[in-house]
């Protein structure tokens, strides 16, 4: 923002609409338009409020990027068009910017389809805009403050497990259920998980060391629940059955139990969407730090009469350090003097 302030602070609707003017002559240098919109401030949306459905990528863009980092209302469904529709690069930056937006229903009815789109990315980008909105679809539970358990309902089921920040699972699809009939084993058989077909609950074995005894338990099909039931540890004040994993620990259960197929969906890490962000980061147009737009012209010019008499011809503008030299004139007459007609009085 700073190395794209305008030097003249005054009347910032003229140059704004100079990067505008500029723009659509150089329609690639979009970026640099939304920067210098964003550092002249709100006195710049009504000027480029007229782009938001202009037919060019690079200018409707650049002003609905502007528009929105700007708070403006008015930009809104054109940010839900971009986001339901387009490049998968595009689609992200826009559910991106609608996150920025306060209170607003057309955006979390236009968001919550998203949750089951095709492109994974696109599901976890409108899950982390929906939440950051703290919509109620996102349901939240803290299990026993070892990391926050998030369901969202989808018809694309899913695992997504945060790496960093503060610990979070979230399970796409409320109605996942563990595959029964199921036989599942790992950790040297420390952990066993067994579900019949005829029976809605399953049956857990679970031994923390060789030097403790087993527990069996019972335990919910639901995923979500399932989820809690792994990490939760039974107290006196919580004394809902639970095998009290830690967080890596209900991780690498669930990573286990999906590899063999004991349920729905794909398993996603943080990291699968760090490298995919650096892929398509990699993969874009390198874009000019910053874009000389038009300047203002000169406030003072002189004029000089051309050296064969003809009328006024060029200017030569003044020179910022004062009046021009007599050298910078090289190759031009001096100013010639008007003639006066000779007599006592002058012409009407």
């Amino acid at each position: 923002l700073v190395r794209h302030t305008p030097l003249r602070i005054t009347a910032p609707e003229q140059t704004a609409y100079r990067v505008k003017r500029s723009l659509l002559a150089a329609p690639a240098q979009g970026e640099a338009a939304t920067w210098r919109w964003r550092a002249i401030g709100p006195k710049a949306v009504p000027v480029f409020q007229d782009l938001y459905d202009h037919p060019e990528d690079g200018p409707r863009f650049a002003a609905i990027e502007a528009g929105a980092l700007l708070n403006d209302p008015l930009v809104v469904p054109s940010l839900v068009e971009m986001a339901t529709t387009g490049g998968s690069a595009t689609r992200l930056r826009a559910i991106e910017l609608l996150a920025e937006f306060g209170l607003d229903p057309r955006i979390d009815l236009a968001l919550r389809p998203l949750l089951d789109d095709e492109d994974v990315d696109i599901r976890l980008a409108a899950f982390d805009c929906l939440e950051k909105r703290r919509d109620p679809i996102v349901n939240r539970f803290s299990i026993d403050g070892k990391f926050d358990l998030m369901v969202v309902p989808s018809e694309a089921p899913m695992v997504y497990v945060s790496q960093s920040g503060d610990p979070t699972l979230v399970v796409f699809g409320d109605r996942n259920e563990i595959a029964r009939p199921l036989i599942f084993s790992t950790w040297s058989n420390r952990l066993m998980v067994r579900g019949e077909a005829d029976r809605e609950d399953l049956s857990v074995y679970y031994r923390r060391s060789t030097a403790e005894p087993p527990v069996i338990l019972d335990a919910p099909s639901s995923l979500p629940e399932f989820v809690a039931f792994l990490a939760h540890g039974r107290t006196p004040e919580s004394p809902l059955p639970g095998l009290g994993l830690t967080y890596s620990e209900t991780i690498g259960a669930l990573h286990s139990m999906w590899r063999d197929q004991a349920f729905e969906g794909g398993f996603k890490a943080e990291q699968d969407r760090i490298l995919a962000a650096i892929l398509r980061a990699s993969e874009g147009e390198e874009i000019e730090e910053r874009l000389e737009f038009e300047e203002e012209p000169p406030a003072e010019e002189f004029r000089f009469l051309q050296p064969d008499g003809d009328a006024p011809g060029g200017t030569v503008p003044r020179s910022p350090n004062g009046p021009t030299s007599g050298a910078g004139l090289a190759g031009l007459a001096p100013p010639v003097e008007p003639a006066v007609p000779r007599g006592d009085t002058l012409p009407r």
